[in-house]
């Protein structure tokens, strides 16, 4: 930005760049003193900047607005002139405004109208803060108190402060139990031998390959093929009993059961298994 002795700007920045005088207050930001604004270029408090800068820097309001990251909404004058003016502008101009025009619009027409739009300085302010903002709660299990983002809080639910936690709140509701005899209902006896049919038939592969192959797997990886799949002896379990097991979530172990299942038997082999498809494959 370039400005003259008299005050007049000759050469606007672009949204948000630094002025190249020295500022007063924050870009972005408004600083105000009871019922006054402080003027971002001279630094003295007026109960409305929006005249000072036209009379006093030769500046239209949207001209700083721009300059200094201020939205294109935000008012250049005081909470109570703003009240005034609020109150005589509802009475007014209401009876001139359509308020149908954006009710009636499409999401289409809406996401068309916002598209574009720059975000000055204190709109990307205002959501920082409120995406880092927290709040302190109470664990629903054990009484612990910790903090979680504020968004997070809204939620209707019970929070926990550890995956132990979590897990003991999902056993005492019976979350898992149910949602497992939900699901045999659902599907059918025979979705259910088919499915359990492709399983039989994966561990039967497992079983007959090289030694060797199989050593390429991690030994955490070894135990969750051997357990889901019965293999050396072992008991067959779901994927929640492995989970509770070695203390994982049942997220993870979906996730290198089926990633050593695909090294050793190729990339289609654990969604005929299984039946679930819901990641893309993972390098082993």
């Amino acid at each position: 930005m370039v400005i003259d002795l008299v005050g007049e700007i000759t050469e606007l920045p672009q949204s948000g760049e630094d002025p190249a005088i020295p500022l007063h207050g924050e870009l972005g930001r408004l600083t105000t003193a009871g019922d006054r604004l402080q003027c971002h270029l001279c630094g003295r408090f007026y109960v409305s900047l929006a005249a000072h800068v036209v009379q006093g820097h030769g500046m239209r309001a949207d001209e700083y607005r721009e300059i200094f990251g201020l939205n294109a909404t935000t008012a250049l004058v005081g909470p109570s002139l703003q009240a005034v003016r609020r109150a005589t502008g509802l009475r007014v101009l209401t009876s001139y405004q359509d308020h149908r025009r954006l009710v009636d619009l499409s999401p289409e027409e809406r996401s068309a109208q916002a598209r574009g739009r720059e975000v000055r300085l204190e709109t990307r302010r205002a959501l920082a803060a409120s995406k880092q903002r927290q709040v302190a709660v109470a664990c629903a299990i054990c009484g612990k108190a910790f903090t979680i983002k504020a968004s997070r809080a809204r939620r209707p639910e019970r929070h926990t402060c550890s995956p132990d936690c979590r897990r003991e709140l999902l056993r005492r509701d019976g979350v898992q139990a149910a949602s497992t005899d939900a699901t045999k209902r659902n599907l059918g006896q025979g979705t259910i031998a088919r499915w359990e049919g492709r399983k039989s038939a994966i561990a039967t592969r497992l079983r007959v390959l090289d030694e060797g192959m199989v050593n390429t797997l991690t030994d955490r990886d070894r135990e969750i093929l051997g357990c889901y799949f019965g293999l050396d002896g072992a008991a067959e379990q779901t994927q929640i009993d492995i989970a509770k097991k070695l203390g994982l979530s049942s997220k993870t172990v979906y996730r290198r059961l089926r990633a050593a299942t695909m090294h050793l038997l190729g990339t289609d082999a654990f969604n005929i298994a299984s039946g679930l498809t819901r990641l893309k494959p993972e390098s082993y």
